[in-house]
């Protein structure tokens, strides 16, 4: 799913930095607006992730139970991930994108920099942080596994 999510997002930003997608002006906001996860190194980009990917973690969690309410769980979490500045590895990506076909950085910046820090913050953020908390609340059940 995620590679699938990254060939979608670098066709986006092809498009875009082509000129196929949205009109000059828009693709100059665009480019200024992506120019901002340049600021954050890679490491900085990592711990930015983790937050989100805990977040949409939480998202995916509570979808099955929130059925009425979904549209509002989807919004609410996700406006917090975007009023937090958070890095996420596929909205980021679209920004990696547009800026490595448009010239503004280069392959191993996009790749080793912006995206790959992202993708692994996220990914320690989502199934790491909920894997330990899932654990946590089994821990008990598995030490009197072996009492009789």
């Amino acid at each position: 799913m995620l590679g699938a999510n990254l060939i979608g997002t670098a066709l986006a930003g092809g498009m875009i930095a082509a000129g196929l997608l949205g009109g000059n002006e828009l693709r100059t906001a665009m480019i200024e607006v992506s120019m901002r996860i340049t600021e954050l190194s890679p490491g900085a980009t990592f711990v930015n992730a983790i937050p989100a990917g805990f977040m949409i973690a939480i998202l995916a969690w509570s979808l099955p139970n929130a059925r009425e309410q979904s549209f509002l769980v989807i919004f609410a979490i996700t406006y917090v991930v975007a009023i937090g500045a958070f890095s996420h590895s596929i909205v980021g990506s679209v920004e990696a994108w547009l800026l490595l076909f448009s010239g503004k950085v280069g392959v191993g910046e996009a790749l080793g920099g912006l995206m790959l820090p992202a993708i692994l913050g996220n990914l320690l953020g989502g199934a790491g942080l909920f894997a330990l908390l899932a654990h946590a609340q089994v821990r008990g059940e598995m030490d009197g596994q072996g009492e009789t």
